[in-house]
This record gives structure tokens, sequence and C-alpha cells, in this order.
């Protein structure tokens, strides 16, 4: 089973950025959701952002984790 995880842009890029979760950092694909500026709460999976999600959102999708 896989699961979409929150992860933070870090280094924002127009086709890939890098994003941090958890202290762990990986290159993902921003081809769905365009580029977002560094900060901004992303919904993960397979490698590319799915969606731009708040901060609370973020937080308890964590939490539920």
């Amino acid at each position: 089973m896989c699961i979409a995880v929150p992860m933070q842009v870090v280094v924002p890029g127009p086709f890939q950025a890098v994003c941090e979760a958890g202290g762990r950092s990986v290159t993902v694909d921003m081809a769905l959701v365009g580029e977002q500026p560094a900060g901004t709460w992303l919904l993960v999976f397979l490698g590319a952002a799915r969606e731009v999600i708040p901060a609370e959102r973020a937080a308890e999708i964590a939490n539920a984790l």
C-alpha cells in the first residue's frame, strides 16, 4: 500500500523542487502543481506533488501517520 505524505518545499523550481519532511530531503516532480514558493506544503505521492495543502492539513496528516 502506498500513501501520500505532506512535504514542505525547501528549494523551489519550475519542474522539480527539493522538499523536506521528517528530516528527509527528496527531489519532487512539480508538473501537476507548478512551481511553488519555499515554505509551501504539498501532498506528495510516488515522488510527485499531487496537491498544494495548507499547513494545518499537513500537520493533521503527519500526526495521523
